[in-house]
């Protein structure tokens, strides 16, 4: 079964589908590692990240192993994905491109999903 993945604060289209991020020539973007997924009963995730004041998002790429959707509209951005394959979540599922030398990301929000579409309660996400 796969899990309908609804857009996250109105995204008006796919900005960053596995593909990298449009530059405009400014300052080069630090690379979060990216988002783990600890729990083996994960499938998909919906996902809303808060970065520090003087500091944004640029890009947030997927890995080929999961499909994904993204939007940014600073201070926040969202990303929503699901597993290609019916088995666990591996590696860095979400990596996200951040401006700004002192800027810190945190998750707000993490709704994730087993097989069947049910909620996790405790998903495991966190930035590595």
């Amino acid at each position: 079964m796969w899990v309908v993945m609804a857009g996250v604060m109105g995204s008006s289209g796919c900005k960053s589908c596995g593909g990298p991020g449009g530059g405009d020539d400014g300052p080069e973007p630090t690379v979060i590692p990216g988002v783990a997924v600890s729990n083996t009963d994960v499938r998909s995730c919906d996902l809303v990240f808060e970065v520090t004041e003087g500091g944004r998002i640029t890009a947030i790429t997927f890995d080929p192993g999961v499909r994904g959707v993204s939007n940014e509209r600073p201070p926040l951005a969202s990303a929503s994905f699901v597993n290609r394959e019916d088995a666990a979540i591996a590696g860095r599922p979400v990596k996200l491109d951040v401006e700004g030398a002192d800027a810190e990301v945190s998750i707000l929000r993490a709704t994730c999903f087993d097989r069947a579409g049910v909620e996790i309660a405790d998903p495991g996400v966190s930035l590595n």
